[in-house]
């Protein structure tokens, strides 16, 4: 099981009013915390820019030329999002196949590939 934990990546602001609840609220990528408003920066979406000696590490893995040729002409897109109960989202999509993955920060849990 994997447990993520990005809250020491945070953006911390003061909230506007500065009366916000203690317990924890999460909208629309920031979380609210005892008067503070916390913005995760990861939100968004994004494109790979790069994939060096990836033909490489497959090729040490024992992958074949057409495989290794299909993998490499593939340029995913990563979209992150967050629910209103904290629950990030990570949906990767490409030409030939997508994938999802689905989890709450400090929270175990198990990825399926």
């Amino acid at each position: 099981a994997n447990s993520p934990s990005f809250d020491d990546d945070l953006i911390t602001k003061k909230a506007e009013n500065g009366h916000l609840p203690a317990k924890s609220e999460v909208t629309n990528g920031t979380t609210k915390i005892e008067g503070e408003v916390k913005v995760d920066p990861m939100i968004g979406r994004f494109r790979m820019e790069s994939s060096e000696k990836f033909d490489d590490f497959m090729r040490a893995l024992g992958v074949g030329m057409l495989k290794r040729k299909l993998a490499g002409s593939v340029i995913p897109v990563n979209i992150i999002e967050i629910d209103p109960q904290g629950v990030y989202k990570i949906s990767t999509l490409t030409t030939v196949r997508n994938s999802e993955i689905s989890f709450k920060l400090n929270e175990p849990f198990v990825e399926e590939t």
